[in-house]
Formats: structure tokens, C-alpha cells, sequence
């Protein structure tokens, strides 16, 4: 019953007789329906593997007969109906006791410089095994060409992009934002903090202010924004750091994807904007002051 829920069947071959014997769930691994029989020579038990896998089981019996080498394989089955099955199949060779005489000397398998006589084994079924690591190998295949096909939209975004852990280090990053290829394999794994580090001209406070609105992001579970200042040559540039987390489908926070744009333009129209501000306030209090003097006494 054990072997009947486990699909293993067993199974002996006397090398001298060159007699094939099968237990009931090797004969319905087979496709025979009637395991009353007995089992078919050798010869035809083979025949029923794939022909693509034939020499396989062919080799490693061959090994444990002649050379006592056991065996632990899969390959496929071809049953009388035609069905293919996925199968591990096991073989022990035994070999003769040349100390008959003293049998304290092996209660084991024998003296192991004795010749094979028999090969026993097992034989499972493993198709549904197979299926689903086939499956999964399919939704990995897929899943990757996915990534891949998205990364690639992503390195065509003309604006710095990059993907991070909840605990701010680099997943991806395009090269919008890091240009140096050994760069981008480095980075992955790393934080701002570290990057700015390493980069050299950047500030780590610079970093550490970046790593902390993405945590915020993943442990509020909402958008942050980071407006960053740097010097260049060509004056002051401003930019805009958006943190934005990616959930799963129970909610958890996966990763966060983060962007920044260039907004020294927008700054600087704000700055034209305040300082016009500025100057009509102080007009409209100057002119009021000047009012107010010139009034009657």
C-alpha cells in the first residue's frame, strides 16, 4: 500500500539467470494493467525508455553490473498505452560472498571484491514533479523576459530612474542615472549613502538624505519628495527626488520605485516669481509710507 501511494515500485535483476523481476506498482508504472504477469526480459524492459534516454539506463546498468557502481537517475518512460512518464529509477548492485565460510566477516552485502549477482532497485514515478518544475521553470522564463522587456522601456526614460529595497538599496537603476556600466553592476545591493561614498563628488549627507525619504516611503507606505540643491559650474541645479512604494498583493511594500527630474528651470521661475513678489510688496509699502507722509496734518 505504501509503495502504491508513493508510486515506487521495485524491482530485482538476477544476473545469472538474467531473470527480471517486478513488483505490481512497477508493472502499472509500465502501463500493464494485468500485474499478475511476470516481468518482460530485460532486453524489453529497456526498449520501453525513451529512445533519447535509452542509452542513459542502458550505461548505468551496464556499471552496476560489471562494475558495481549503483545508480540514481531520471529518464523517460514509454508506457504500452503510450503515455510518457518522468521516472527516477535506482540500482544497488549486490555482489557474491567469497566468505561463505565466516559469515561474521560481512553481514552486509557480501564481500564487495565478489562478483555482482543481482541488481536491485526501485522505480517512481515522478511526472507530476517533473510538471510542475516544468511550470515553474516556464513562469521564471516568462517572468524574466517580462523584467527584461520593462527594463529596457525603463533605459529609454530620458529621466534618472532607479528601483530600491524598503531598505533603500539599489535593485535597478538605469543609465540616466548611472552611466558607468561597472558602476550600475556595483551599485545593486548598495545605498545612496554608499554610492556617494564611492562616487567621490558627491556628498554622503547628500546620500543619507535619499536612503531616508525612500524608508519613509516604505514604512509610511505613500509618496515622498526630496528637493536636492547642487553646486554646479554653471550655477545652482535643483532637483525633484520622488519615492513612490510598490506593493504585492497582500499589501506588503516590495520595493520602491524612485525618479528625479531637472527642475532648476522651474526654481528659477519660482525665484523670478518671489523676487517680482518681493519687489511689489516693497513698493506697495513704500507707496503706502509715502501716502500716509504726504497726508493732511
Amino acid at each position: 500500500r505504501a509503495q502504491e501511494i508513493a508510486s515506487v515500485g521495485a524491482w530485482e535483476y538476477d544476473v545469472a539467470s538474467g531473470e527480471l523481476r517486478w513488483t505490481d506498482q512497477v508493472h502499472w508504472i509500465y502501463g500493464n494493467r494485468d500485474p499478475s504477469g511476470s516481468a518482460p526480459p530485460l532486453e524489453n524492459a529497456i526498449e520501453a525508455y525513451h529512445p533519447d534516454d535509452r542509452p542513459t539506463i542502458q550505461d548505468a546498468l551496464a556499471g552496476a553490473i560489471e562494475e558495481g557502481i549503483p545508480y540514481d537517475i531520471e529518464v523517460r518512460l514509454i508506457t504500452e498505452d503510450g503515455e510518457q512518464k518522468w521516472v527516477r529509477t535506482r540500482g544497488e548492485p549486490q555482489r557474491e560472498d567469497r566468505n561463505r565460510e565466516d559469515r561474521n566477516l560481512d553481514r552486509g552485502g557480501g564481500n564487495p571484491e565478489g562478483e555482482v549477482i543481482r541488481v536491485r532497485g526501485t522505480i517512481q514515478d515522478i511526472t507530476e514533479r517533473k510538471r510542475r518544475e516544468e511550470a515553474l521553470r516556464d513562469t521564471q522564463e516568462e517572468l524574466r523576459s517580462t523584467k527584461n522587456f520593462y527594463e529596457q522601456i525603463l533605459e529609454q526614460t530620458p529621466i534618472d530612474l532607479a528601483v530600491f529595497s524598503p531598505e533603500a538599496e539599489f535593485e535597478y537603476v538605469n543609465s540616466r542615472s548611472v552611466g558607468d556600466p561597472e558602476m550600475q553592476e556595483w551599485i545593486l545591493g548598495r545605498t545612496n549613502e554608499e554610492y556617494c561614498r564611492e562616487q567621490g563628488t558627491l556628498d554622503p549627507e547628500l546620500g543619507r538624505r535619499r536612503d531616508q525619504s525612500i524608508r519613509a516611503a516604505a514604512q509610511k507606505r505613500q509618496l515622498t519628495e526630496l528637493e536636492e540643491r547642487m553646486e554646479t559650474s554653471d550655477g545652482p541645479a535643483y532637483y525633484l527626488r520622488v519615492h513612490s512604494p510598490v506593493t504585492g498583493l497582500e499589501g506588503q511594500v516590495k520595493s520602491v520605485a524612485a525618479f528625479g527630474v531637472e527642475i532648476t528651470e522651474r526654481k528659477k521661475r519660482e525665484e523670478t516669481l518671489q523676487e517680482r513678489q518681493e519687489k511689489l510688496e516693497s513698493l506697495y509699502e513704500a507707496t503706502n509710507h509715502l501716502l500716509q507722509a504726504e497726508g493732511p496734518e
